[in-house]
């Protein structure tokens, strides 16, 4: 008789200790909202070693739950480190970023003004006056030796 355990058997057992650990880590990230955290802090926070903390964010991120924010804040020895955002936070920052744009409506013609024009280009033409070539096609008139 085999007493071995089975893989699966070894998975479950992992799992269960490994799953309080990555929703520990992804609170820490959350009650970040939108400054997040980064690897040392969430560490640091959760007194948690690094070869503990990294490979539940790893799962966050491979989970599709923690995304990288695209910024950095430097650790205690001065180097840039990524910030971790939760989905959430991520989706919150993009969306106060996007400008609301609004949908110009079409101008409409001032047709007093293209009225006026016109009458005022057909008067120039009886009173034999010169209308610059470009009047002359905006008021749709019969070309003049001008």
């Amino acid at each position: 008789m085999n007493r071995r355990p089975t893989r699966r058997d070894a998975q479950k057992k992992i799992e269960a200790v490994v799953l309080p650990l990555r929703e520990e880590v992804f609170a820490f990230i959350e009650s970040g909202g939108e400054s997040g955290a980064t690897d040392e802090e969430i560490q640091d926070g959760l007194e948690m070693g690094a070869n503990t903390q990294r490979p539940r964010r790893v799962e966050l991120v491979e989970a599709g739950r923690v995304v990288d924010s695209g910024a950095t804040r430097l650790t205690a020895s001065k180097r840039d480190a990524v910030v971790w955002l939760s989905v959430a936070a991520a989706d919150a920052l993009v969306k106060a970023a996007k400008p609301s744009v609004k949908a110009k409506k079409p101008r409409a013609p001032n047709l007093a003004v293209y009225g006026e024009l016109v009458l005022l280009g057909h008067w120039a033409q009886q009173q034999d006056r010169v209308i610059s070539k470009p009047m002359q096609r905006y008021l749709k008139l019969e070309p003049t030796d001008g």
